[in-house]
């Protein structure tokens, strides 16, 4: 439990530095101690108060408008996509989840640039909602759409924030439904949240020292540690 405790602090120090790739790093992670659907159960509550401690640090900057275009589609689209991740084998959740970092790093190396007017972002909350319940790290596809309205720097995190908080609260419901959460996923989940909200608070400080270039090295390094995670996960 200690290094998934500091997995936890990693991750909400990394999403609150770079504004990406915390939650992926932290569900490989624990798909390497555990397995993918306890690391998906575990993560989503953890996640959940995470992002709602990283949302409340920076909610003077949220926008608001863009948060609800988004979650008016991927909430339910969580739930739904919740229910359905534990029929999911093992080796489709761990190519998804591979998959989902080489987004974000193409993102990052800027090979994929994907502009989204903002009059999609309800179709694009539906695809995203039940993406995520099936592999966590939604980051890597909220990030481009947050990018294209216009977002960045505190607006940038808080915004992102209240949309992951929606999110997993969306898959932590349709995990729940499909009775895949317990007493046991709570009090882990719950010592999680603890780590995370600690990373949150760790990063915020390193955010004020560094600059953007320094971050988005950061961002890139972690993700390339997803993809090992999700290497070494898929092949053991």
């Amino acid at each position: 439990m200690i290094i998934a405790l500091s997995l936890g602090v990693f991750a909400g120090m990394l999403t609150t530095v770079a504004g990406i790739g915390g939650g992926a790093v932290l569900i490989l992670g624990l798909s390497v101690l555990w397995d993918p659907w306890r690391a998906l159960a575990t993560s989503a509550p953890a996640l959940l108060i995470g992002n709602a401690h990283r949302a409340s640090l920076f909610r003077e900057a949220i926008d608001w408008r863009t948060a609800g275009a988004l979650l008016v589609g991927a909430l339910p689209a969580s739930v739904i996509g919740g229910t359905l991740v534990d029929g999911v084998p093992a080796a489709v959740l761990y190519g998804a989840m591979a998959a989902m970092v080489g987004l974000a790093l193409l993102r990052s190396f800027g090979v994929l640039d994907i502009t989204v007017p903002r009059k999609a972002m309800l179709p694009a909350g539906v695809f995203i909602g039940f993406i995520t319940a099936g592999v966590g790290g939604g980051g890597v596809l909220v990030a481009p759409l947050l990018l294209a309205a216009g977002l960045s720097g505190p607006a940038y995190i808080g915004t992102g924030a209240v949309i992951a908080t929606g999110m997993h609260l969306g898959r932590f419901t349709g995990y729940g439904l499909d009775g895949a959460v317990g007493l046991h996923t709570i009090v882990e989940a719950l010592g999680l949240a603890a780590a995370i909200t600690t990373g949150n608070l760790l990063g915020r400080i390193i955010r004020r020292h560094i600059e953007d270039s320094v971050s988005r090295r950061i961002e890139v390094g972690a993700l390339f540690v997803g993809v090992g995670l999700a290497v070494f996960a898929a092949l053991r």
